[in-house]
C-alpha cells in the first residue's frame, strides 16, 4: 500500500534529511513487504525520528519506526533466491503484471503449512525440478477453515513462457507431494492480489471524511 513518496514524506514533513530509501516489492501483488529501511543525515536525526515518528499515523495505520539491525558479516549464497529480494518499488510491479493473463502462471493447491517463505521457495522449486521457474509466490492460506487435513493452502508460480506452464500443469496435477495429492492449473487472471484495492479504498475513505490524500505520481 505505502509507496517510497509515502514513506519520504512522512520523514520530509518533520524536517527530516532522508538519503535514501529502501523498499522491497512482492512482484505477485505489487505491495511492499509491511516494512522499509530509512537512512538519514545523521545518528541524532535517527534518534530523534524514532521518537517523534513512532506510532504517528500513517496511510491509517500506527507506523512503527526502529533501529535498522546492522548485517552481520556475509551469509552462505542461497540455493534458491527469493523472488522479491533485489525488487523494488520501480520495477517490480510492472515487471510481473499479466502473467496469468498470457497463461504463465500456474495455481498450485492442496500443500501444506509450511515453517517459512524460504521453505515453501525450495520446496516449490524442487517439486518442479526440471522447469525454469522465474517466481514462487509466498504462501496463501485458505480464505475460510476447512476441516479435516490441513492440506489447503496455495501458491503461485510463474514461468518463461506459456507452453511450459502447460508441461509442468500436465505432469504434476494430481500426483502425490507433501503427505497428500496436489492440483496444478492455470492461474485465473485475477490473481494477482486480494488486497490489490487496499490503497484505492483507503483513499476514498479520506475523500469521504475530507481528509487530504497523499500525492500520488502515477
Amino acid at each position: 500500500m505505502a509507496k517510497q513518496q509515502d514513506v519520504q514524506a512522512l520523514f520530509e514533513g518533520d524536517g527530516y534529511t532522508v538519503n535514501r530509501i529502501d523498499i522491497s516489492i512482492d512482484p505477485f501483488t505489487g505491495r511492499n513487504l509491511s516494512y522499509c529501511f530509512v537512512d538519514l543525515e545523521s545518528r541524532e536525526e535517527a534518534d530523534r525520528a524514532m521518537a517523534d515518528l513512532n506510532q504517528r499515523d500513517f496511510l491509517g495505520r500506527p507506523v512503527k519506526i526502529g533501529p535498522g539491525k546492522a548485517k552481520k558479516g556475509p551469509r552462505p549464497p542461497k540455493i534458491f533466491p527469493l523472488v522479491f529480494e533485489g525488487w523494488r518499488e520501480a520495477n517490480a510491479s510492472d515487471h510481473w503484471e499479466g502473467y496469468a493473463a498470457q497463461g504463465r502462471r500456474l495455481y498450485v493447491g492442496g500443500l501444506p503449512t509450511m515453517a517459512s517463505h524460504r521453505v515453501v521457495n525450495e520446496n516449490i522449486r524442487e517439486l518442479f525440478r526440471g522447469f525454469q521457474l522465474e517466481a514462487v509466490s509466498k504462501m496463501i492460506s485458505p480464505p475460510v477453515h476447512r476441516p479435516g487435513p490441513r492440506n489447503h493452502f496455495y501458491v503461485f508460480v510463474d514461468f518463461p513462457s506459456a507452453t511450459e506452464a502447460g508441461q509442468a500443469a500436465a505432469k504434476l496435477d494430481g500426483t502425490l507431494a507433501f503427505g497428500g495429492r496436489i492440483r496444478v492449473s492455470r492461474a485465473k487472471d485475477n490473481s494477482n492480489s486480494r488486497k490489490v484495492g487496499e490503497r484505492e479504498r483507503w483513499e476514498e475513505e479520506q475523500k469521504r471524511n475530507n481528509f487530504p490524500a497523499l500525492e500520488r505520481d502515477d
